[in-house]
């Protein structure tokens, strides 16, 4: 917090007077002067030099408001960024995915938001790959953990940003004599715990 006798010194180089100053401030003149003479006793310096019926700031005010100043936009700063701090972590987050993702992925995850952040309520919804692209886009769900398949919209899609949380080693088998090669892997993102078919 700023020191409210600051606002004063400001208040008394902008107006001349400890009258001008004092009717700005809605202090009387004496308050006025208490607090500009406990300001200086506080900074050690001298702040005001008497000039007939007004008041001259010295060079260490001027050095004391020019400080005063770069204080008050660092603590408008601090406090916006705080509120948007405070506001961005408030909410609910809405997770939708199979169920396998949601156990590996979401659960611990969510542990963690709770402990991290505890205003924000996490919403689990457990739903197929496909209609977890719908949830995303009726605005049912926030993020969708799903598998990779035939119905997943391309990469190139503008509609979701995506991204490969991790890759399974899959193996696809088949009967000995169909004339199918034999094993074949091939490195897709799947969840863990998930099995090659």
């Amino acid at each position: 917090m700023i020191d409210h006798r600051l606002d004063v010194l400001r208040a008394l180089a902008e107006h001349g007077t400890v009258t001008a100053t004092a009717a700005a401030s809605h202090l009387t003149p004496s308050a006025v002067s208490q607090q500009l003479r406990l300001l200086a006793r506080d900074l050690g310096v001298e702040l005001l030099r008497p000039e007939g019926r007004r008041v001259r700031l010295t060079p260490a005010a001027h050095i004391v408001l020019r400080h005063a100043d770069a204080l008050r936009v660092q603590w408008e700063a601090a406090q916006a960024e705080l509120a948007q701090q405070h506001a961005a972590t408030r909410g609910t987050l809405r997770l939708c995915g199979v169920s396998s993702a949601l156990a590996a992925l979401a659960a611990p995850a969510v542990s963690r938001l709770r402990t991290t952040h505890p205003q924000v309520e996490s919403l689990i919804i457990e739903e197929e790959s496909a209609e977890c692209y719908r949830l995303l886009l009726t605005d049912e769900a926030d993020v969708a953990l799903v598998l990779p398949g035939p119905d997943a919209p391309p990469v190139t899609d503008a509609r979701f940003e995506q991204a490969p949380l991790l890759t399974d080693r899959q193996v696809c088998w088949s009967p000995r004599g169909t004339g199918s090669p034999g094993p074949r892997e091939s490195n897709s993102p799947r969840p863990p715990g998930s099995r090659g078919s």
